[in-house]
């Protein structure tokens, strides 16, 4: 009846495109099963055209919203338990999840250790260093922290220089190892301030492993004592 240009042809694959993307999309749609679906709505093929553009476009909307809401939530859940300085866990979320832990290392009947760090005579560092220097010498050893642990292991900050490093399935022999990997390049580590004077940082380390008989909480003192006895014996 005309002349049938490729222009008309794609506009028309175009229009098949879209309703077989409206109608649930991993299908074929041909001129045939499009004009079934104009036919059975009594209405032009322009209208079905836009409004199958228009769910399209609706159902992308949704998507990216929904896209866009998960990852702010995700943010605002890390911003709320991730310490921002030194990118290790909040202490709210430690003891959330410590006593998760704790529950399935007695359930599984599985080895739990902990190692309980204090760096030592921290506040002497801020008090001659300021402040500023001070967090840069809790950053650095955070990081140190982190290089000698699993994906499985997780790090809380329990206090202002207090940090628990939790090591699942680990016994107390090999969690006395990460604690002296970890007391090793503490002991080799300068952090340099702003003025690029040397920070000599060491640590205290206790070291523990979970027994059934006690909660997280007194596993948790009684590891922190060890660290309190490690000081008492000149600390490093």
């Amino acid at each position: 009846t005309g002349v049938f240009t490729l222009k008309d042809l794609i506009v028309e694959a175009d229009q098949y495109m879209y309703q077989a993307k409206s109608i649930g999309r991993n299908r074929v749609v041909s001129a045939s099963v499009f004009d079934d679906v104009v036919n059975k709505n009594s209405d032009l093929p322009e209208v079905i055209d836009f409004e199958n553009r228009m769910k399209v476009v609706t159902q992308r909307l949704v998507k990216y919203l929904s896209i866009r809401y998960r990852n702010s939530v995700k943010q605002i859940q890390i911003e709320r338990d991730v310490d921002g300085l030194t990118g290790v866990f909040v202490r709210r979320y430690f003891n959330d999840r410590f006593r998760r832990e704790v529950e399935k290392a007695k359930k599984q009947n599985k080895a739990l250790s902990l190692l309980f760090i204090d760096l030592d005579h921290f506040g002497q560092v801020n008090k001659k260093y300021g402040f500023t220097n001070g967090d840069r010498v809790l950053k650095a050893c955070a990081g140190i922290f982190k290089k000698y642990i699993r994906l499985v292991d997780w790090i809380g900050r329990y206090g202002g220089e207090e940090f628990c490093v939790v090591l699942p399935d680990t016994c107390l022999a090999d969690a006395i190892n990460v604690a002296d990997r970890i007391l090793s390049e503490l002991r080799s580590t300068c952090v340099k301030d702003d003025k690029q004077r040397k920070i000599v940082v060491t640590a205290s380390i206790g070291v523990g492993e979970f027994s059934v008989d006690e909660t997280e909480i007194e596993f948790i003192n009684r590891v922190s004592d060890y660290t309190l006895t490690a000081k008492k014996k000149d600390r490093n």
